[in-house]
C-alpha cells in the first residue's frame, strides 16, 4: 500500500527499495531496524520511506534506541508521526521524535486533522491519511486505508521528485524546499497538528476576484489589492486594512457610475 502511493505519485525514474525489517507479527526491534537502514544506505538508497514507529517505555531505552539511529543515518528518513492521537511531547515515539527524521501527520481530504494522527513539536509536514486508496501486490485497488504510515508516502514522493532535480540536497536544505511549497494548514508557519503543512506542487495562486465569507477581495499573486485599483475600465475601491472591496465605478469616456459590488 506505502509503496503504491510512492509509484502513483513519482515519474518512472524514481525505483523503489523494499526492505523488511519487521517479523511476521509485524514486530520490530530497533537494532534489526537499523541494520535496514545501513542495507539502504548502502545500496544506494537516497531516501528512507519509514512507515512504522512505536513509543517506547522506557526513556533510557527511548535514547538507545534514538542514538542508535542518529549515529548511523546519512540519508534523509520520512517517517509516520504515529496513531495514537496524542501529542509527541508526552510520549517516546520512535523514529518519528528524533531530530534526524522528517515526522508526517495525516489529515482528511478536507484539509482538518484525522483524530488518530499524533501531533506535537516534532511534526514537520501533513499529507492525506483518511481513506487513501491502497493497492494489492498486483497494483489493483484493494479498499482504502487510515493513517499516519500512508501520509508519509505522499511527503516521500515529494522529496524523491525534489532529490532528482538535485540529489545532493541534504535533509535541511530538503525540508526547506518543501516546507517553501506547502499549502499552510492551522496556526500560520509550522505549528504542533500541521507542521509546515502540505508540500504541492504548483499549489493554486489567488488571482482576480475572491469571494470569502460574503465579503469581496480581489487578489494579485495571493496578495490582496488594498487601496485603489483600476481593473480593465473600472476603478474598485478596497479597505485599506482588511482589503475588502467597498466600492466599484465604471469609467469610459469620462463618464462614471456606481454598479453593484460583485
Amino acid at each position: 500500500s506505502v509503496s503504491g502511493i510512492i509509484a502513483e505519485s513519482t515519474p518512472s525514474n524514481v525505483k523503489i527499495m523494499p526492505i523488511k525489517v519487521g517479523d511476521s507479527a509485524g514486530s520490530i526491534l530497533t537494532s534489526t531496524f537499523v541494520v535496514g537502514v545501513n542495507y539502504a544506505q548502502e545500496n544506494g538508497a537516497h531516501l528512507i520511506n519509514a512507515s512504522l514507529g512505536a513509543p517506547v517505555e522506557s526513556n533510557v531505552a527511548f535514547a538507545a534506541a534514538i542514538g542508535r539511529l542518529e549515529s548511523q543515518l546519512r540519508i534523509p528518513m520520512i517517517c509516520a508521526a504515529g496513531n495514537e492521537g496524542k501529542s509527541l511531547d508526552s510520549i517516546n515515539y520512535f523514529p518519528a521524535e528524533s531530530t534526524k527524521t522528517i515526522a508526517v501527520a495525516a489529515i482528511k481530504d478536507t484539509g482538518e486533522k484525522w483524530a488518530g494522527s499524533n501531533s506535537g513539536s516534532a511534526i514537520d509536514f501533513t499529507a492525506p491519511g483518511y481513506r487513501v486508496k491502497s493497492y494489492s501486490k498486483t497494483g489493483s485497488l484493494s479498499g482504502f486505508k487510515s493513517g499516519t504510515s500512508f501520509a508519509a508516502p505522499y511527503i516521500t514522493a515529494v522529496a524523491a521528485i525534489l532529490l532528482t532535480q538535485n540529489p545532493s540536497m541534504s535533509q535541511s536544505q530538503l525540508t526547506e524546499a518543501m516546507a517553501n511549497m506547502c499549502v499552510d494548514l492551522g496556526t500560520p508557519g509550522k505549528d504542533d497538528r500541521f507542521g509546515y503543512g502540505y508540500p504541492k506542487f504548483n499549489p493554486k495562486v489567488k488571482n482576480g476576484f475572491e469571494v470569502e465569507n460574503g465579503k469581496t477581495y480581489y487578489y494579485v499573486n495571493d496578495e490582496k489589492i488594498k487601496g485603489q485599483k483600476k481593473i480593465d475600465d473600472y476603478w474598485y475601491m478596497f479597505d485599506l486594512n482588511t482589503g475588502e472591496m467597498e466600492t466599484s465605478f465604471y469609467q469610459h469616456n469620462s463618464k462614471s457610475e456606481e454598479i453593484e459590488p460583485i
